[in-house]
């Protein structure tokens, strides 16, 4: 527990602090007019760039958040497995954070969309926040099985829970944080941007943690059983041959 918790804390903590990561990308000055003085194609081209600006900022933010997520975490779970460290640790950062900033553009690209083709905000909600974390901890789970540090079938337990934790963050979210709005990317407010971090992050390293003592339990038990010396028979004849009378 004490290998994987202090980094998903760290990974938390930086991935709070790059949300305040501010855009690098600038509107034309061709573009930057008062809007009563815009024509309908100018107002046109200005939402088109603003969108593709905030799609390309938030790849970036969201490739910072995955490399640091699934970079923390295969290393977690590769010093609790006590193998593959450089591999999972490496690979995690690097496909981590390709896979972060796919989720980044995705969940901006579907903000955008449901703009135009409103849904239900829950279901909004859900399929931003998704659409980012899943991409991650895909990127977690190969990075740990390409070290050899987790089994196929539990890597893609990981998958699924962080799924979970971000479909639980919109219900969470609305109790206490009701006045923020949970259905952006990145959500309002520092704090309940850290709670929509913790919740995939969190519950990826609680299913880590509970995994691995059933693995060392069965390891210990076989390596005890090998040290286990084997014993002699006992001779039934207690008489050596200058025993006879």
């Amino acid at each position: 527990m004490l290998k994987i918790l202090p980094l998903a804390l760290i990974a938390i903590v930086i991935g709070v602090a790059a949300t305040e990561y501010q855009s690098p990308f600038e509107i034309p000055k061709e573009l930057q007019l008062d809007a009563n003085a815009m024509t309908t194609e100018q107002s046109a081209q200005l939402e088109t760039v603003k969108n593709e600006n905030a799609r390309k900022h938030h790849a970036i933010m969201g490739g910072i958040i995955g490399a640091v997520f699934a970079g923390c975490l295969a290393l977690g779970g590769s010093l609790l497995a006590k193998r593959g460290i450089p591999v999972a640790t490496l690979s995690g950062f690097i496909l981590g954070g390709v896979g972060g900033a796919v989720g980044g553009y995705a969940s901006t690209y579907l903000l955008h969309y449901f703009r135009v083709h409103e849904q239900d905000q829950f279901i909004e909600a859900i399929s931003i926040h998704g659409a980012f974390f899943v991409p991650v901890a895909i990127a977690l789970a190969l990075a740990l099985i390409i070290s050899r540090a987790m089994s196929i079938t539990s890597a893609i337990s990981l998958v699924i829970v962080a799924a979970i934790g971000a479909g639980m963050y919109p219900l969470l979210a609305a109790i206490i944080f009701p006045l923020l709005q949970s259905d952006k990317f990145p959500p309002d407010g520092s704090a309940n941007r850290a709670l929509w971090l913790a919740l995939p992050i969190l519950f990826t390293a609680g299913v880590m943690i509970r995994q691995q003592p059933k693995t060392n339990t069965s390891d210990s038990a076989k390596v005890e059983d090998q040290k286990v010396p084997a014993t002699e028979p006992e001779s039934d004849d207690d008489d050596g041959p200058g025993d006879e009378s």
